[in-house]
């Protein structure tokens, strides 16, 4: 279904963040876009259901008929929400998002309680995109109308945001592609819910951060001073809220397991600390991305996309080929992220000439908070080694004031 997706991302969103001022036929031309483009994909899935059932031999057609409906919800939302984003007015969308997610949990578990089927997370992820759909005419009282007025002009936009859904779709699934054909479903799937637990912080933090650089950008597009605080400013708020996440994951890896899937995952314990590496270079990434985004250099970043994706792909590939391990593939996959994050920072650095050592002078605080904080959760650790998921409770929660402790000397000594 997410891959379908992918033929109907027109970058509706990020063009519109982007733009100096939006016109109501902007605003009407990308809620067309969206539908006409979410339509079509969702008649894709629903006739190629059948073909997909086939293929994987398994009772799909019903599933992706009923999953079908997904694009289409998403492509009714009102598009005039990007005004509220583009003003910084995030109260209301934050309330409606917190609506439908909460509301689609608790649909969710509901279901699995009473009637244990993968029906309960399709069901819960349509109740969901349709609380968020509805919710956005009654948030935003705009009504969009049908109209491709300005369809090329944000086409030129958006075409290299379109081509790049399909090389991060590449760069996000190739690892397990290639392990499929070289270890046990078994293992791919451990590497996979490692993967995607320790890309949580990326997913929940670091996306939604870069709307709002996008439009912090937009409105200084000329001023390259400005662009450089904006850049140091997020990047550095980013690092000081990520940091001390990922060290907890990293940490009480075994712990977060145990809790969130049992004991028969546990082999993915060392996986998802490895995987923390990755989840923090992404979210850095993202400040970037958007800021080049912001600065209508699409093609640019389809281009870096392109260029450390193929070269990750490979770069894995090859290392089936010589037969590393599971945890040694995730380990090489964690640190391939830095090689897409530098590439970033230097087309960043041609563009607006930021400063790295400003930029690592700006995170010193918060590395040595975490350091400190590192340093008290590993004495406790040592204190009571055995696995207890109650103690990682209470050591975070001293850990976090250790921290927080920590920051706040850090800042008043800083120059």
């Amino acid at each position: 279904v997410y891959f379908f997706d992918l033929f109907s991302q027109t970058g509706t969103q990020q063009y519109l963040l982007s733009k100096d001022k939006v016109s109501n036929q902007d605003l009407n031309t990308a809620w067309t876009l969206n539908i006409i483009s979410k339509f079509a994909v969702s008649l894709v899935i629903f006739f190629s259901s059948p073909i997909l059932a086939s293929f994987f031999e398994a009772e799909l057609k019903q599933t992706l008929s009923v999953c079908a409906l997904m694009p289409i919800i998403i492509g009714l939302e009102n598009p005039a929400i990007n005004l509220a984003k583009r003003e910084f007015n995030y109260k209301r969308i934050f309330k409606l998002q917190l609506l439908a997610k909460l509301t689609a949990f608790t649909i969710t578990i509901s279901i699995a309680i009473y009637s244990p089927s993968h029906w309960a997370m399709i069901i819960g992820t349509i109740f969901y995109f349709l609380i968020l759909t509805s919710g956005s005419f009654f948030i935003i009282s705009y009504k969009p109308k049908f109209s491709v007025k300005n369809a090329k002009k944000q086409w030129s936009y958006s075409q290299w945001i379109f081509l790049r859904g399909f090389v991060g779709y590449g760069r996000a699934k190739g690892d397990s592609f290639i392990l499929a054909k070289f270890f046990s479903l078994n293992e791919v799937g451990i590497f996979s819910i490692a993967k995607e637990l320790a890309m949580l912080v990326y997913e929940q933090i670091a996306m939604p951060i870069g709307e709002i650089i996008i439009t912090s950008i937009q409105k200084v597009q000329n001023d390259k001073q400005e662009i450089q605080e904006i850049i140091e400013k997020y990047a550095t708020i980013l690092i000081s809220v990520l940091l001390p996440i990922i060290t907890i994951l990293a940490l009480f890896s075994e712990e977060i397991i145990l809790f969130l899937l049992g004991s028969k995952w546990l082999e993915a314990a060392p996986l998802l600390s490895v995987f923390t590496i990755l989840g923090i270079t992404s979210s850095i990434t993202i400040v970037f991305t958007a800021t080049l985004n912001a600065l209508k250099e699409t093609k640019r970043a389809f281009q870096i996309d392109l260029m450390t994706t193929a070269i990750i792909l490979g770069t894995l590939a090859l290392a089936i080929i010589i037969k590393t391990s599971l945890l040694e593939f995730a380990i090489l996959r964690s640190l391939l992220g830095f090689l897409v994050l530098f590439a970033y920072i230097a087309s960043l650095k041609s563009i607006t000439g930021i400063s790295m050592p400003n930029l690592i002078s700006n995170v010193g605080p918060t590395i040595i908070a975490n350091i400190s904080m590192y340093a008290v959760l590993l004495l406790l650790i040592q204190l009571s080694p055995a696995l207890n998921l109650g103690l990682p409770i209470l050591y975070t929660l001293i850990g976090g004031v250790s921290y927080i402790v920590a920051l706040l000397m850090s800042l008043h000594f800083h120059p």
